[in-house]
């Protein structure tokens, strides 16, 4: 999977960066060939505390965590990347907020645009995974999608699409 995106430098910059993108949308695809610094993921969170991927009971101690690891790696400083959803505003609406509330700026990497990718194609994407998002909750996501805007609050957003 090839990725166009925007030149950056986040680690000069420091601050929380949000990757935002339904299941399939190429956020990880991302951060594996372009990120250096340090990543929260709620996805390898679940399969180190649980060894299994999303289980609705066991939620509220991923989120814990996340937000635990957060927590401890903004006052250094250094750019931190966390690797989830966030495909509305009010699920970036915490994680502004706790950039705030650490005296640190939030950036927003868009993973998805379906004017360029549509959801078939995510869906497709999705099946091709080793361990695949239930579909009903790739669309789900994908109709929940709102774009990440400066309006948010955000210190700047970039838009990233994946291309196959």
């Amino acid at each position: 999977m090839g990725l166009t995106s925007a030149l950056f430098a986040p680690d000069t910059v420091g601050g929380l960066w949000l990757l935002c993108g339904p299941p399939a949308s190429g956020k990880s695809s991302f951060r594996r060939g372009w990120w250096n610094g340090p990543v929260v993921s709620p996805d390898e969170l679940r399969l180190t505390m649980f060894g299994a991927s999303f289980d609705p009971r066991r939620e509220g101690a991923v989120w814990a965590r996340v937000r635990q690891q957060i927590a401890r790696l903004l006052p250094s400083g250094t750019a931190t990347l966390l690797d989830a959803t966030s495909v509305s505003r009010s699920a970036r609406r915490q994680w502004l907020k706790f950039a705030h509330n650490a005296q640190t700026q939030a950036y927003a990497l868009a993973c998805w645009d379906p004017g360029r990718t549509p959801v078939a194609e995510l869906l497709s994407r999705n099946r091709q995974r080793l361990d695949p998002v239930p579909e009903a909750r790739v669309l789900s996501l994908a109709a929940a999608w709102q774009p990440p805007s400066l309006a948010e609050g955000f210190g700047a957003v970039w838009t990233i699409i994946a291309q196959s």
